[in-house]
């Protein structure tokens, strides 16, 4: 009776740890908990990777109203998976809610606070280019930059955003890039993944 109660219990202490072991791993990929001021975290990332990507133009950012990852193929996700095992723990939080905000394409038209002059391009501006595109004046001209949602780490340090850069015949690319906001809540881009270049 001692034995069978022992092994019934042993039984219960492996179901117990397989159980355990499986929330843990679960609360891996949790997304980050919704906090008043995400919205302004994704601005502020925005901001940051516009900025940066602008900085050497002197002309208009302007910039795409549309998740540019409605044009990714799954290039992107494996090069985004090539780079997964390098990363910190809480990197990788940003990539798993990353991939959970970029399922399908939605808009990221935001009021955003830049130190440079920007603008969303129109839809006009994008129907136009879609039925003229190898027009040889694009409707839209200059510098361009294209954005992704932004995942973020569970404690909103950490942040993942894709970016297109336009920048005329032969000088365009795709970065993922990593951020992380610092103790006085400014972000920097720490880390940049190239997927294409042309």
């Amino acid at each position: 009776m001692i034995t069978s109660y022992h092994g019934t219990m042993t039984q219960y202490a492996g179901l117990f740890f397989l159980v355990l072991v499986g929330c843990v791993e679960q609360n891996d990929a949790l997304t980050p908990p919704l906090v008043e001021n995400a919205d302004l975290f994704e601005r502020d990332v925005f901001a940051v990777v516009i900025t940066s990507a602008a900085r050497p133009f002197k002309a208009v950012a302007q910039i795409f109203p549309m998740n540019m990852l409605i044009l990714a193929d799954t290039m992107h996700w494996n090069t985004l998976r090539m780079y997964e095992d390098s990363l910190s723990r809480a990197d990788r939080e940003a990539v798993s809610d990353f991939r959970r905000r970029n399922v399908d394409s939605g808009s990221v038209q935001v009021p955003l606070r830049l130190d440079i002059p920007y603008r969303w391009i129109t839809d006009q501006e994008l129907r136009e280019a879609a039925e003229n595109p190898y027009r040889s004046v694009r409707p839209v001209k200059g510098f361009i930059v294209g954005l992704s949602h932004v995942g973020f780490s569970r404690d909103y340090r950490h942040a993942l955003v894709y970016v297109v850069h336009e920048r005329g015949a032969l000088c365009d690319a795709g970065d993922f890039m990593l951020l992380e906001r610092d103790a006085t809540s400014v972000w920097h881009i720490v880390r940049e993944m190239n997927v294409w270049v042309s």
